[in-house]
């Protein structure tokens, strides 16, 4: 059903008090909210309870707790004259119900009539409406000057207002100041969520509406956090103490997000304003399991303490340290929307003081990381568990895989920046793809404070109507083109694109590309003679290099997104094989046409695993020994099937049950997990041993892993091929048989290109061609041609 199909109810009282979410009281199923939040109904229960969403979560709630009619915000305060009316202070949220001229508003225990020139509605759709008519009523905006900024102070007086209507409306007052006064100030970073999900604040006394996201952040941080102004004011005037005012910056309020000039040069600031500010708070959202997930994700980072980059914490210290985890609550934690969002990413990277709020929990950034870290590089993971988690879905295993890939590249270039290691900023757009952004332009200048000085200089920030995601994203095209960086550009370009306009070599930066190639690896088309392209029009892009091979053949394309089939372990495995024994029969009737071996003199095995894996190791890095033995660890454990599928050109969907151990664990261990903290974590009972059967076959699922997380990696949104000269390669899935390789000068990796009608060719992306990678392809005398790219 559609949002805008369901009944709506608002929410008359907050769902838990902080007492609560502090202990941990109130259970993963249950819907969170705050008084005056509107909760769609999914469906009826009971005659009592409903399964309602809210903020973008599901949960259970009580239907008496909520009302049907709007909320109405008081403007003023008022005092009752006679027993139909009712008193209410500035700021109050009341239901109330229009009739006849007057709004009868309801308090906690009564209700009285009112006259609605006191009150607003909280609708964001009608407060336009109200604006446009009564603009006195709204917060005006006034110009600002060169390098000024606004800050959001909460003084003593916004404290007592606030504490007055009961901490139902938030009071803030707006102030211009230089930019160097952020060093004195907080900078808030949050995920705005949906357009129209908004709230006002009284600023400077007048309406201002802001995401509902800021709402809580300021309302959470600041009145109840019970470290600012807004704690305990009472107990500070007691002691004749003056407690400091908050002074803070939020772009939803400190920007005029109405008028483009004014975005055109403030953005640009927001470099200065997350370097220097005194600190950043990042406000992730309320979830009860905050604590929770704290403490697994110390568990996950303790349990790789001990374990070097890139090497397995094996099956049995898993099995001892998160037999009972509850991986639900870092999944929510870590796939929580903030961290997508391509404004927080640079917010996060440019920090030098930060702290990260969920819930309850104040979090450092680095024990995100550790966890992070210990994941990817070290493979912890749920119990007995190769890729998958059981009692995931698909889009949840995704979402999560992305987070982690996503939180992975911000470790990486906030080091590499606090390092001082200036990073290419076509390499931070590529390492960012998978974050999300309302409007499309925002992929790149939401990171453009992260970019080196030319590209600084070279990109102007600009959000007029005229100038159109196409013309952004050709723009940068174009500027990278004219320093040199066309090895990141066109790694990134190709058919993929859905941004309609951009010719074939520009990159489509709001499309979660395929997991890119990482061109440092190798040496093509020897990177070391200079790359010299041209414009002949603002389309078309000429390129010199030598046309290498023709497709000839080509595999099919798997229903599979390369992350995994969360919901079925067993069909992410059945994939793998299935990727081998393609390459396999289509190689074998290419190696034996030319007389038994591959061209460049390997056997057919190796051929085909360095093809799968694009010859490279887990870590990135090209090809080892022990890269070798990984592989041949997955061959003994999937040979029967793999001689099975070849001989009858078929692979059984069984292909994988030697991991239904898997299930039966997890059967026998997730019951015993409650809502209670403590019992999730603090249990003792002895896990039981593997049978000498089972436990020496998850020692080979160890050491097979690396090399079967490396193919699935690679082959995601990719096939490969058997060229007209009898070479192996993985391609880009748009690929077709008739396609080219290119191998353009001075550039890495080849590319697959297509002739079009008047001589020109597509780019349809970048790829791995076993047996090239090192230059061999290239003859020192090769003058090559000129490729028009369009």
């Amino acid at each position: 059903m559609d949002s805008q199909d369901l009944e709506k109810r608002w929410a008359q009282y907050d769902a838990f008090s902080l007492d609560d979410l502090s202990r941990g009281n109130c259970h993963q199923g249950d819907l969170l909210y705050v008084r005056g939040d509107v909760i769609e109904i999914v469906e009826n229960t009971t005659a009592d309870w409903a399964l309602g969403r809210c903020r973008r979560r599901v949960g259970i709630f009580p239907i008496g707790q909520t009302v049907s009619g709007p909320f109405v915000l008081a403007l003023s305060g008022y005092t009752a004259r006679n027993d139909k009316e009712m008193s209410f202070k500035m700021g109050d949220v009341m239901p109330a119900i229009p009739s006849q001229g007057v709004y009868t508003v309801f308090g906690n225990t009564h209700y009285g009539e009112c006259s609605p020139t006191l009150l607003t509605t909280i609708d964001r759709r009608l407060a336009a409406e109200e604006r446009r008519l009564q603009p006195e009523r709204y917060y005006k905006y006034s110009k600002l000057q060169l390098n000024e900024i606004r800050l959001v102070t909460i003084t003593p007086q916004n404290v007592e207002n606030f504490l007055a209507c009961g901490r139902q409306s938030l009071f803030v007052t707006i102030h211009k100041a230089p930019l160097e006064a952020i060093k004195e100030a907080t900078a808030l970073s949050y995920c705005w969520g949906d357009p129209n999900d908004q709230k006002p604040i009284f600023a400077n006394g007048t309406l201002l509406y802001i995401p509902s996201a800021l709402w809580r952040a300021l309302r959470r941080r600041f009145p109840e956090s019970g470290i600012s102004t807004y704690s305990l004011p009472e107990q500070s005037r007691d002691q004749g103490v003056s407690k400091p005012e908050a002074i803070f910056w939020a772009d939803a309020i400190c920007i005029n997000q109405e008028d483009v000039l004014e975005k055109n040069h403030q953005i640009p600031l927001m470099r200065g304003i997350y370097s220097d500010a005194q600190q950043v708070h990042v406000y992730v959202g309320e979830g009860a399991e905050s604590f929770l997930a704290l403490v697994v994700m110390k568990v996950i980072t303790d349990t790789a303490e001990n374990f070097t980059p890139w090497t397995i914490v094996p099956h049995n210290l898993i099995r001892e340290r998160m037999s009972r985890m509850d991986w639900n609550s870092v999944r929510d934690f870590i796939s929580e929307q903030v961290f997508r969002r391509s404004w927080v990413i640079q917010e996060i990277v440019l920090a030098t003081n930060l702290t990260i709020w969920y819930g309850m929990a104040s979090i450092n950034l680095d024990q995100i990381l550790d966890c992070i870290q210990a994941i990817t590089v070290n493979h912890v993971r749920h119990v007995d568990s190769l890729l998958g988690f059981p009692g995931w879905t698909r889009n949840q295993g995704q979402e999560f895989q992305n987070a982690i890939t996503q939180l992975h590249n911000l470790a990486n270039i906030r080091s590499r920046r606090h390092e001082g290691t200036e990073v290419n900023f076509l390499q931070i757009l590529e390492s960012f793809r998978h974050s999300r952004a309302t409007d499309p332009r925002d992929k790149v200048y939401s990171l453009l404070s992260l970019a080196s000085e030319s590209y600084r200089n070279g990109i102007i920030t600009d959000y007029s109507t005229s100038n159109t995601v196409t013309s952004v994203f050709l723009d940068l095209a174009i500027y990278a083109m004219t320093i040199g960086d066309i090895e990141p550009l066109l790694r990134n370009a190709g058919a993929s694109q859905r941004v309609a306009g951009l010719p074939s070599w520009v990159p489509d930066w709001t499309h979660d590309a395929r997991n890119i190639l990482p061109s440092d690896q190798y040496n093509c088309g020897r990177a070391e003679e200079e790359c010299l392209p041209s414009l002949s029009s603002p389309i078309k892009l000429t390129i010199k290099g030598s046309l290498f091979d023709t497709i000839t053949r080509k595999s099919g394309m798997l229903d599979w997104a390369g992350h995994g089939d969360i919901k079925d372990t067993f069909g992410t495995l059945s994939v793998a094989v299935m990727l081998i024994y393609r390459l396999l029969s289509m190689g074998s009737e290419a190696v034996g046409a030319s007389g038994g071996a591959y061209p460049n003199g390997e056997d057919l095995f190796t051929a085909v695993w360095q093809t799968l894996v694009c010859g490279l190791g887990w870590s990135g890095k090209r090809t080892q020994e022990d890269d070798k033995k990984h592989c041949d660890a997955f061959f003994r454990c999937y040979q029967d099937e793999l001689l099975g599928a070849l001989a009858t050109n078929h692979v059984p969907p069984s292909t994988g049950t030697k991991f239904a151990r898997t299930h039966e664990d997890l059967a026998m261990h997730d019951g015993d997990l409650t809502h209670d903290t403590k019992s999730k974590i603090l249990m003792n009972e002895s896990i039981p041993k593997l049978s000498p059967e089972l436990e020496k076959q998850a020692q080979l699922e160890d050491e097979m892993y690396p090399f079967l997380a490396t193919m699935l990696h690679h082959q995601a949104e990719r096939r490969t091929c058997i060229t007209e000269k009898g070479y192996f390669g993985t391609i880009p899935s748009e690929s077709q048989e008739g396609d080219v390789i290119a191998i353009f000068f001075g550039l890495r990796v080849p590319f697959v290109l297509r002739l079009l009608p008047m001589g020109t060719y597509q780019l349809i992306g970048p790829c791995y061609v076993h047996g090239i990678m090192d230059g061999e392809a290239l003859q020192g005398n090769d003058e090559g041609v000129d490729f028009v790219l369009v």
